[in-house]
């Protein structure tokens, strides 16, 4: 579970060596803190943070959180991981 105070931001990383997929659910609406991904050849990719939307995607591709802006709401996610056997 992640909260973002104000400000707050998350740099670009990928979770490959621990994880074959990852996945990211809003618990709440935010102004800011979209989630951004970065892969060789491809164009930037940028999700809101929505209330109750999910994003799964392969663990290896290089992500992070643009700054929050909200006043009033932190944004809140929960991050989790999966093996496949």
């Amino acid at each position: 579970l992640i909260e973002y105070k104000r400000g707050g931001f998350q740099t670009e990383h990928n979770h490959a060596l621990n994880e074959d997929y990852s996945s990211i659910l809003y618990l709440n609406t935010c102004r800011g803190g979209e989630t951004y991904f970065i892969e060789e050849s491809q164009p930037p990719v940028s999700f809101p943070p929505e209330k109750r939307k999910m994003i799964t995607f392969p663990s290896h591709i290089n992500h992070g959180a643009k700054k929050t802006s909200s006043w009033f709401t932190n944004k809140k996610v929960l991050v989790c991981g999966m093996r496949t056997v």
